[in-house]
């Protein structure tokens, strides 16, 4: 375990923001000013995200601190980009997820924007939902596509062309998160064995995207070995593919954490 407890970790003017990963979580506390990002390792053995949370907890007493603001970022098996205009907790939301998913509840649904005109409807684990409302004050809990999303949206320049992102996690998923200037068009993660289905899953998103091979751009992140031979097979086909780049002050925060220092 990696990290600063100073007294500013506790201070109420800070905000924290956590991402629940396989193995552990991620943990960053920032203001307008600075940030500090800090890993906190668990059991492997632990695969529940709820139970990763909570012994990420039992090590790490200051995440219990009083902050202005607390989100926790985390995966969800089912979710859906929906209008901007749906509320969460109202009656749209509600009927959405009853007809789409009859069986999830209304009590663990978790509604966020992500960028180009949409939000992400997702239905998280009733233990993890529980124990967040439970064990932090007034925290969010938001989809991990909606919190890419809504970062990679924050970059794309006011111009009529598709960008489409990939992200490569190290746990062999890729998320395709693809947009114009105004449109969210597709936010999906899938498992992948190796780099001819990394290929197959971004060309097949390319083309439900309407993507133009000459003029619009795929842009990669996440682990820099499978980021090096994804570009170099997708060039082969694609006019414009290219690593993405971050300022310095970036590069310690996993990109689901990027988008609340932004």
């Amino acid at each position: 375990m990696t990290t600063k407890e100073t007294s500013d970790n506790l201070s109420a003017r800070r905000s924290l923001a956590i991402y629940v990963r396989r193995g552990g979580i991620d943990a960053l506390v920032y203001d307008a000013e600075r940030h500090e990002c800090s890993s906190v390792e668990v059991d492997p053995a632990v695969v529940s995200p709820s139970k990763v949370l909570e012994e990420a907890v039992y090590q790490t007493p200051w995440l219990l601190g009083d902050f202005s603001r607390i989100d926790v970022v985390a995966s969800a098996d089912r979710f859906m980009t929906v209008p901007q205009a749906l509320e969460a907790g109202d009656q749209g939301a509600r009927a959405v997820a009853a007809l789409v998913w009859p069986d999830a509840g209304h009590d663990c649904l978790s509604l966020y924007g992500c960028g180009a005109s949409a939000k992400l409807l997702s239905v998280f684990d009733r233990q993890l939902y529980g124990f967040v409302n439970r064990t932090f004050t007034g925290a969010s809990l938001r989809h991990r596509l909606a919190s890419l999303a809504d970062f990679f949206s924050s970059l794309s320049r006011p111009v009529n062309r598709v960008k489409l992102y990939a992200c490569f996690t190290g746990d062999n998923s890729l998320d395709v998160i693809a947009m114009t200037a105004d449109t969210l068009l597709m936010a999906n993660t899938f498992g992948c064995q190796g780099v001819d289905d990394e290929l197959y899953f971004i060309m097949a998103s390319v083309r439900d995207c309407g993507f133009d091979a000459l003029d619009d751009e795929v842009i990669v992140c996440g682990d820099p070995g499978r980021c090096e031979a994804a570009m170099e097979r997708l060039r082969v086909y694609l006019n414009s593919v290219m690593p993405l780049l971050l300022p310095q002050d970036y590069t310690d925060i996993p990109l689901e954490l990027i988008r609340f220092v932004r």
